[in-house]
């Protein structure tokens, strides 16, 4: 058995290093606060996961995004939707420019997207999620009738990815129908995060 003790204020850790002093001497460390009764194992200088008082996990480093478009378009033929704004991006993993969503490590992702059929308009519209320019998934809705109201499509998945895989999303319009992008958080939305 290894005990440390401490006060109810104090802390407890046990250091990884590669030099006798400064920083590199506590690159890695895991550390026990008793004031907060939680747990924290640090990599590279910084806290990489925390169990709180209650047993709640989180993983501050952990690669997520939430980005939407900023103008209002409707497309009919196939193309990339181009998020080109963000909310959040843990790690800068989501590019505003191209569309892109790169791996920065192999494991389970999982997506979302999220859109409008325009109003006044027939017909089907498309998304699709593509990894490395061949497409995986894809969500459709259709109407018979035009309406005055807009439509909400989602398509969600989860999926394998290698370090350096890269997904984006397609939109496109069928039969007189129109996808939409709206301005705005909410309206026209892609967002994932590393699961695991």
């Amino acid at each position: 058995i290894l005990q440390m003790l401490s006060s109810t204020s104090g802390s407890n850790t046990i250091h990884f290093g590669d030099a006798a002093s400064g920083a590199d001497s506590y690159k890695g460390y895991i550390n026990y606060s008793h004031s907060a009764d939680q747990l924290d194992f640090s990599v590279a200088g910084a806290t990489r996961l925390r169990i709180d008082s209650s047993g709640r996990v989180t993983k501050p480093s952990q690669p997520r995004f939430r980005a939407h478009t900023t103008a209002n378009t409707d497309i009919t033929t196939v193309a990339i939707i181009v998020y080109n704004a963000t909310t959040l991006n843990v790690g800068s993993h989501y590019n505003t420019s191209n569309g892109r969503f790169t791996a920065p490590v192999a494991g389970l992702y999982t997506f979302t997207s999220v859109h409008y059929h325009n109003y006044g308009t027939a017909g089907e519209v498309r998304l699709a999620l593509y990894k490395n320019g061949s497409e995986l998934e894809n969500s459709r809705l259709s109407r018979s009738t035009s309406h005055n109201y807009y439509d909400r499509i989602r398509l969600t998945t989860e999926l394998e990815l290698a370090a350096s895989d890269y997904v984006y999303i397609t939109g496109q319009g069928i039969g007189g129908g129109e996808l939409h992008t709206s301005n705005g958080i909410g309206y026209s939305d892609f967002f994932g995060h590393l699961v695991g």
